[in-house]
């Protein structure tokens, strides 16, 4: 899979593809993490709508985002922009001008190949490239924390019960050169 997966920009003739991609990577996390409010449900798919648009309307200048795919199918994606605003108020705004780094997403039949670190990867050297020096990212599922924790060590920060009774949201702060485990 390796060689014939690639990694480049989402192009707007991918709007069809991602949008069926966030149902499905949505659907399958909130169904490991016993969610079933349909309302947040919708929400978080709206919200990765709105930061896709906003990718296109601004050319990448609000969001960037990349897509994973293989043999034309699109199978990941991944996105930076300014910290988004739940970051911000966790962090009264102590990350305002920072770059997070959001909405990776890998296909439930995908996952486990390292794509998603791939994905990171790749971002992490656009926004070297770009001059960016440090990077969030930030996760409520209780899921993808352990993954998050593994990966990127403590958070920098831990909103205790944001959602509820043991239920935290969780931001990391890193440097773009750092090492992080694969």
């Amino acid at each position: 899979m390796r060689c014939s997966m690639k990694i480049r920009r989402a192009l707007l003739h991918d709007k069809e593809q991602l949008q069926h991609l966030f149902r499905t990577v949505i659907d399958d996390t909130f169904r490991l993490n016993n969610l079933s409010d349909e309302e947040d449900k919708a929400a978080e798919y709206q919200t990765k709508i709105h930061y896709l648009q906003s990718d296109f309307d601004t050319e990448g200048q609000e969001k960037k985002f990349f897509v994973a795919e293989l043999d034309e199918r699109i199978i990941g994606c991944i996105t930076y922009g300014k910290a988004n605003q739940m970051i911000n108020e966790i962090t009264h705004d102590a990350l305002k001008e920072t770059f997070e780094i959001g909405t990776l997403y890998v296909h439930p039949d995908y996952q486990g190949n390292r794509i998603g670190s791939r994905l990171i990867d790749h971002v992490r050297e656009d926004m070297k490239q770009n001059g960016i020096t440090h990077y969030c990212l930030d996760c409520g599922y209780k899921t993808a924390q352990v993954k998050w924790c593994r990966k990127f060590g403590e958070p920098t920060y831990n909103a205790q019960d944001y959602w509820g009774k043991n239920d935290d949201h969780l931001i990391w702060v890193r440097v773009i050169d750092e090492t992080y485990l694969k």
